[in-house]
C-alpha cells in the first residue's frame, strides 16, 4: 500500500485564555486562510476556543467545522483509539490538500491534545505549525498584577489531573491549571500546608470572560468554580530551618502522619526505638494470637524537633 502525500498543512492555534482581544494576529490570519476548523468538542457551542474566536471573527461560522469530542476518561486504550481516529480523519483532509486549524484554549504546547496530532502528521511527512497563544496562567498573573517568578524563584505548572499531594514540597510559585474537579482537595491540602509555612494564594476563574472571578486567600478557592480555574500559590520562607536536625517531608503521601503536632520532624520516620520494650515514647502493647505487638500509632516522640538530641544521646548509649 502506497502512502499518499499529505499536501495540506495542520496548524495548532492557541486562542488564549478567554479574552478575545488577546488572540494574536497570526492566529486570526491562520483561521481566515484555513479550509477546515477542527473543534475538540461535541459542537461549536460547547467549545471554549471556538466561542473566543467567534467574538472577534464571526465569519468563522462559515468555515467547515469538524467536531471531535475528547473522551472524558483516563483509560489509555480508549484514549489511544480516539487519537488514532482523529489522526485518520485529519490525514484524509491533508491528503486532499486541505489546510486545517486545530483550536485550543491557551497555548497548544501546554497540556493540549493537539501535540499528539502534530507528532503523527510529522511522522507521516506532513507539514505542521504551532501558533502560540497567551497561556491562561500568564493572563491570570497579569490580571492579579503579580509576577510569576522573580530572581531565582522557581515556577511549577501543575495540570488538574496531577496528584496535588505530591506538590507540597515544591518551593517558589506553584500554578494549578484546570483545577475545577480538584479544588476541594487542593484547598484542604493548602489549609494543612499553611500550618507549616506562609503561603500567598490567588484564584482566577474564567479569566477574561464575563463570568470572571478573581480572589486572594484560601477562601477564594471555592469548590463550585469551573474547569477554567487557575490557582497560584507562592510559598513564603519556612518557619523552621531544615538543618541537620530537622527535615519535614510535606510531599509524603502519609503527611501528616500524626495529629496535634504543628511541625513534624520526618528525620526519624522509622522509629529507632521500635525494637525496645522500654523507650522514651508512649507506645501501646497489644496481645494478638498469643504475641505481644508494639503499637506506636499514638506516639509522636521521634517526630518532635525538640527531641532530636534526646534520641541521639539514647542511641549513643546503646550497645
Amino acid at each position: 500500500m502506497i502512502n499518499k502525500v499529505l499536501k495540506g498543512k495542520l496548524y495548532g492555534v492557541g486562542t488564549g485564555p478567554g479574552e478575545p482581544s488577546l488572540i494574536t494576529i497570526k492566529a486570526l490570519n491562520a483561521i481566515k486562510e484555513s479550509d477546515i476548523v477542527l473543534i475538540p468538542a461535541k459542537s461549536a457551542d460547547k467549545c471554549y476556543a471556538y466561542k473566543i474566536v467567534s467574538e472577534i471573527l464571526p465569519e468563522i461560522a462559515e468555515k467547515e467545522l469538524v467536531a471531535m469530542p475528547f473522551p472524558m476518561t483516563k483509560d489509555e486504550d480508549k484514549l489511544e483509539a480516539f487519537y488514532r481516529e482523529m489522526y485518520e480523519k485529519i490525514k484524509h483532509y491533508l491528503e486532499n490538500a486541505k489546510n486545517i486549524v486545530f483550536l485550543t484554549i491557551g497555548d497548544p504546547g501546554i497540556y493540549s491534545t493537539y501535540m499528539y496530532l502534530d507528532r503523527k502528521v510529522k511522522e507521516a511527512g506532513g507539514n505542521t505549525e504551532i501558533i502560540s497563544g497567551v497561556p491562561s496562567f500568564c493572563a491570570a498573573a497579569a490580571r492579579l498584577g503579580i509576577p510569576l517568578g522573580e530572581r531565582e524563584e522557581q515556577i511549577h505548572v501543575i495540570p488538574g489531573s496531577y496528584s496535588v499531594e505530591e506538590t507540597k514540597q515544591l518551593d517558589g510559585t506553584r500554578i494549578y491549571m484546570k483545577s475545577g474537579k480538584k479544588l476541594e482537595e487542593l484547598k484542604e491540602m493548602l489549609v494543612r500546608e499553611m500550618k507549616v509555612r506562609a503561603l500567598e494564594i490567588y484564584c482566577v476563574s474564567n479569566c477574561g470572560l464575563e463570568s470572571e472571578e478573581v480572589g486572594k486567600g484560601i477562601d477564594s478557592i471555592k469548590p463550585e468554580l469551573g474547569y477554567l480555574t487557575i490557582v497560584i500559590v507562592k510559598t513564603g520562607s519556612t518557619h523552621i530551618d531544615n538543618d541537620s536536625r530537622y527535615f519535614e517531608n510535606r510531599a509524603c503521601a502519609y503527611y501528616p502522619c500524626h495529629k496535634g503536632i504543628e511541625h513534624i520532624n520526618c528525620m526519624f520516620c522509622y522509629c529507632p526505638f521500635y525494637t525496645l520494650e522500654k523507650c522514651p515514647g508512649n507506645p501501646k502493647f497489644i496481645d494478638k494470637n498469643g504475641k505481644k505487638i508494639k503499637s506506636c500509632i499514638d506516639c509522636s516522640f521521634p517526630h518532635r524537633k525538640e527531641n532530636y538530641d534526646k534520641i541521639m544521646e539514647r542511641l549513643k548509649g546503646r550497645k
